[in-house]
């Protein structure tokens, strides 16, 4: 997973979630089959499990899926409460400043220099 910087393991984990609840889900569906009923050796505490298995999955999805809301609501809600006329750092300033200087095609000199020595008389 560290091959992929924009790996997000939690999208991962609701597709995994997502993929057992179906295939419980499919299996559930053919419950009046005989085969299921085979499947789970006529044992009605594993028909209890799947269901409850079921259930958890589905509430897990959906605690996923609440998560994800909450987080996009407080990234929008970080982004209002920025104010335009805040007093800027000197790291914000200087992004600025160099970006004023790109779009103006200005060459400034960089920062880390040293002023010129005065001239000797």
């Amino acid at each position: 997973m560290d091959l992929l910087p924009d790996f997000d393991a939690s999208k991962l984990n609701e597709a995994t979630l997502q993929l057992a609840t179906t295939q419980i889900f499919l299996a559930l569906r053919h419950i009046a089959s005989g085969g299921f009923n085979e499947k789970l050796g006529g044992d009605p505490e594993i028909f209890a499990r799947l269901v409850h298995a079921m259930a958890r999955a589905s509430r897990e999805t959906l605690n996923l899926q609440k998560y994800r809301e909450a987080c996009a609501k407080t990234k929008a809600a970080e982004l209002k409460q920025l104010d335009p006329d805040r007093d800027l750092s000197d790291k914000d300033f200087e992004l600025l400043v160099k970006k004023a200087d790109r779009v103006f095609k200005v060459a400034r000199p960089s920062s880390s220099s040293s002023a010129p020595a005065a001239p000797k008389n």
